[in-house]
């Protein structure tokens, strides 16, 4: 049985305004299992992620399953922020993804600069 693992995220960008896009580029790896990948914003700032449909959420997340590994991403994400405009610099991408036929997880975080 194959570890299921999440490589490093190379972004597109370190540095975006808002709003603004960044390109995530990772492999996942492990048993041809099914998967639930996450990203998520952390909590304490007004950055989202826009979907096509306008919305925003601090959180995505997808379901499939891993049949040929790796298997390589390139997903690209919008974001915005809302509300008031505190002064901060930065912030914090993760991925979380589980192999749900094992409960085997594993998890990415990266940081993004905000000019």
């Amino acid at each position: 049985m194959a570890a299921f693992s999440i490589s490093a995220p190379s972004p597109s960008s370190a540095i975006i305004s808002t709003p603004g896009q960044v390109t995530l580029n990772f492999d996942v790896s492990g048993n041809p299992d099914p998967i639930k990948l996450t990203y998520h914003l952390n909590s304490g700032n007004n950055l989202f992620f826009k979907l096509a449909d306008g919305s925003e959420v601090k959180e995505i997340t997808q379901n499939f399953n891993l049949q040929n590994s790796p298997k390589s991403f390139s997903d690209i994400l919008t974001i915005v922020k809302s509300g008031n405009n505190p002064n901060f610099s930065l912030g914090f991408i993760n991925i979380d993804g589980i192999d749900t036929a094992n409960n085997d997880p594993d998890s990415q975080q990266f940081t993004v600069h905000f000019s």
